[in-house]
């Protein structure tokens, strides 16, 4: 039955002429030696009538009944349990490759912060800092923390581990500088990058980049009380990824454009934008400042229509 054969097919057949087994020679020579008591045959793999592979275990009897030597197969069904502990073993296989990956993704970001850290200690080391300039410098790494830690967020909640919805990102980030920096309702912000999805390293970059170039946005385009916009637009096209971040405030003073007055955060953005192998554009709007990101457009980076 477990077979899907009727009694007719059985009858004046042995069960090494039925059923197609896998190892046929030597099963036959092991019953053919074996006197009397069981043999514990080596798992089979066997196919059933209809040719679905069936995996046993198989035990024979030989016994002695009215002078003659009569065999009886004990066959259990072990398929299912071979196939689960296949799947557990392939599961442990992929969940050790995960926490390899994970250890190697913490000591990068690890070495990343290290490097944010040495580059701000120099530059507070240049200046005297009153105690609000040391707030403001506490602050800005903060943001810079979370906005790495924001990318593992959003691996961890969806069933890629290696990719990014960067549209729920950049929110998500933008949410979180608005509250760090207590911008009211007064600025507006705007995401458009749909169906953008980015490794995690080119992830991480960018967060980091848009980080700072949005927080440059908030304490110098709009001062107190100043209304306006801001805009992130992220896309692909021919080849290249683009990010935009555009604001309608004050504009960048024209001393900041020099880089020989470049801030520290700028400085940030030009080596990301050149560890992503990118170019930074710099434009003066009326009103207002515009930066354009354009990279190569990575492996596995996708713009999945909506």
């Amino acid at each position: 039955e477990k077979y899907g054969y009727e009694e007719k097919d059985l009858i004046g057949k042995s069960i090494l002429q039925i059923f197609e087994l896998s190892d046929f020679d030597k099963v036959k020579q092991e019953i053919i030696f074996f006197s009397l008591g069981p043999i514990k045959l080596p798992r089979l793999s066997n196919k059933k009538k209809n040719g679905e592979k069936l995996i046993a275990d198989t035990t024979v009897y030989k016994f002695r009944y009215q002078n003659q030597i009569l065999d009886l197969a004990v066959v259990t069904d072990i398929t299912e349990m071979v196939r689960n502990r296949e799947s557990i073993l392939a599961t442990l296989a992929e969940k050790d490759a995960l926490i390899q990956e994970i250890h190697h993704r913490v000591k990068n970001n690890m070495q990343i912060m290290i490097s944010l850290l040495n580059l701000q200690a120099d530059n507070a080391m240049s200046r005297n800092l009153t105690a609000k300039e040391l707030y403001n410098l506490l602050k800005d790494t903060e943001s810079r923390v979370f906005s790495m830690s924001l990318v593992h967020n959003e691996l961890y909640k969806s069933n890629d581990l290696s990719h990014v919805d960067f549209h729920s990102y950049l929110n998500m980030l933008l949410e979180n500088l608005w509250n760090l920096y207590g911008v009211g309702l007064k600025i507006k912000h705007l995401v458009e990058a749909q169906g953008l999805v980015l490794s995690m390293n080119i992830a991480i970059s960018l967060g980091l980049i848009v980080c700072e170039l949005v927080t440059n946005a908030i304490k110098h385009a709009f001062p107190d009380g100043y209304e306006g916009l801001l805009k992130i637009f992220a896309r692909c096209e021919l080849g290249s990824t683009i990010v935009t971040i555009e604001d309608n405030g004050k504009g960048i003073p024209k001393e900041m454009i020099s880089k020989n007055h470049e801030t520290l955060g700028l400085q940030l953005v030009n080596i990301l934008t050149k560890q992503i192998q990118g170019k930074l554009h710099l434009e003066v709007l009326d009103p207002g400042t515009k930066f354009e990101i354009r990279f190569p457009e990575q492996k596995g980076t996708v713009q999945r229509k909506l």
